[in-house]
């Protein structure tokens, strides 16, 4: 990163530089299993709180501060869509929209939450690095919205690119999966997922197309572009403090300006670079 460039991020980032003490992990996240959860499921994911918790604060700039989040485990589709028409006050039609995803997390008038589907993780269930990763990507959102106020105009690849990357790196750091395993497992999965037809693009990656091509070519397969199009990104720049410049600059530059800003490239020339990237990566 040039002299320049990173007197701007430190600049973008001062006002994020001042944190306020976070308070001991069980009170920033309350675990709660719903109606059929083991206890033993909900240790897991308090366990995994516990771990993620203190590195995304110390070493990835992702602390909630004061943020406070309840963590509701639910067995089934079911239950969810019991979960989101008692708790939340959804109708019917809408908390079916949101039955497909695994987890979810929620910046609702009533609070922050993180709700999981643990039938969302097969028959085995999720092991401490799959509930590491789990509680890091949801958390994370958590922290763009409620601590980092990314507006709306941030484009989905990003935001949950960077969820994505934070939960790899969390794993890693935490001594529970190497980072390099991580990513070769998601690029078979990939392959898997893409092998007949070309990569989704950039742009079909915004919030539109997001869910429908994570229902159709499954999410592990479309979180990993992401994953791999923010990984590019820090790379491109040095520091994953860009991200949290780009979130801060598009509050009142807009996301086009703000992008070519902070990463030193337009969002349509960086999407093509990206999309040779991966066809090159992928033999396609």
């Amino acid at each position: 990163m040039n002299k320049v460039r990173l007197l701007g991020l430190a600049v973008a980032l001062c006002g994020l530089l001042l944190s306020t003490p976070a308070l001991p992990a069980q009170q920033q996240v309350v675990v709660e299993a719903g109606r059929g959860v083991p206890e033993s499921v909900r240790v897991l994911f308090e366990e995994a709180v516990a771990t993620a918790l203190p590195i995304m604060d110390s070493q990835l700039g992702l602390g909630l501060k004061e943020v406070t989040v309840r963590h509701v485990l639910v067995a089934d589709r079911p239950a969810l869509l019991e979960w989101y028409t008692s708790q939340l006050g959804y109708t019917r039609e809408r908390a079916e929209a949101f039955l497909w995803s695994t987890g979810r997390a929620i910046r609702d008038r009533t609070g922050n939450y993180v709700v999981t589907r643990l039938d969302g993780f097969g028959r085995q269930g999720p092991d401490r690095a799959v509930a590491a990763r789990h509680v890091t990507h949801e958390l994370t959102h958590i922290v763009q919205g409620a601590v980092k106020r990314c507006p709306a105009a941030v484009p989905s690849w990003i935001t949950e690119g960077w969820a994505e990357w934070a939960g790899f790196r969390v794993v890693d750091l935490a001594g529970l999966r190497p980072y390099a395993q991580q990513r070769a497992d998601r690029i078979t999965v990939m392959r898997s997922a893409f092998d007949r037809t070309l990569f989704p693009t950039l742009v079909q990656l915004d919030r539109a197309e997001w869910e429908r091509l994570a229902q159709a070519r499954g999410s592990p397969a479309t979180y990993g572009v992401a994953l791999l199009a923010v990984e590019r990104l820090i790379e491109r720049v040095g520091s994953h403090e860009a991200l949290d410049a780009y979130c801060l600059a598009a509050r009142t530059e807009g996301r086009w300006a703000s992008f070519e800003r902070v990463f030193g490239i337009s969002e349509p020339d960086y999407a093509l670079d990206f999309m040779r990237f991966i066809r090159n990566l992928f033999g396609q």
